[in-house]
């Protein structure tokens, strides 16, 4: 990710970024048909590694975050 100034904010290191309408963006690590989902911050900040098969943002800024069959629930709180 790039500003409007060409300031790099976010280094070409993930395969794909995603949500940016949400608080956090989701971030794709490893290949097209083989990666893990991540959240960071949207000057680059990590947030969640990118240990997830998938995560899903839902209401009231809930989080799905599936892997291995298993589900985690998470909650993005914004600290002031």
């Amino acid at each position: 990710l790039i500003d409007f100034n060409d300031n790099i904010v976010v280094p070409a290191i993930y395969h794909e970024i995603h949500g940016v309408d949400n608080p956090l963006l989701t971030v794709r690590d490893g290949d097209k048909d083989n990666y893990l989902e991540g959240l960071i911050k949207h000057n680059g900040d990590k947030v969640v590694e990118a240990k997830y098969k998938r995560i899903s943002w839902c209401d009231n800024n809930y989080l799905l975050c599936s892997f291995d069959g298993e589900c985690e629930v998470l909650q993005y709180v914004k600290k002031n």
